[in-house]
């Protein structure tokens, strides 16, 4: 990871001498190639197995207390967990991607329709003040309403 991490600021740094006049521009490029690293080396690889850990072995504190863990590391770099809890109404705007199976989440009771059924595993940000630019979506199941 540290030779990746290594090429990387290489190429950013390339690229700031090829096209970055503002300091807007420097923080479009940093934002889209460290979060690429962090998605790609870190968050895919990792952070999803740890989630499924959490899921597949309910109240364990290993695998809650490893989430937490990396959620304090990511902090350090401005990384940013986009919570979402269940029950939430779904953003269809949000930094959520719903799984291909929502659709056969029914529900009969109207006031759960659209609303989050499952985490499977949170999205992803960095924020500087109140702007964030993503990393990498969460991912959820919401319920659908069927008159019954």
């Amino acid at each position: 990871a540290r030779k990746a991490f290594k090429i990387m600021t290489l190429s950013v740094k390339k690229e700031f001498e090829q096209s970055c006049t503002t300091v807007d521009d420097i923080r479009k490029v940093v934002a889209r190639k460290y979060a690429s690293f962090f998605k790609d080396r870190l968050l895919e690889p990792i952070i999803i197995s740890v989630y499924d850990g959490v899921k597949m072995k309910q109240g364990s504190i290993t695998y809650q207390w490893l989430a937490n863990k990396i959620r304090e590391f990511l902090t350090q770099f401005g990384v940013i967990t986009l919570n979402i809890d269940v029950g939430d109404k779904f953003d269809f705007d949000g930094p959520y991607d719903i799984t291909d199976d929502s659709c056969n989440n029914i529900t009969n009771n109207e006031i759960q329709n659209e609303c989050v059924k499952e985490i499977y595993h949170y999205a992803y940000a960095f924020q500087e003040d109140d702007n964030y630019w993503p990393i990498m979506n969460g991912l959820v199941s919401v319920w659908k309403y069927e008159k019954g």
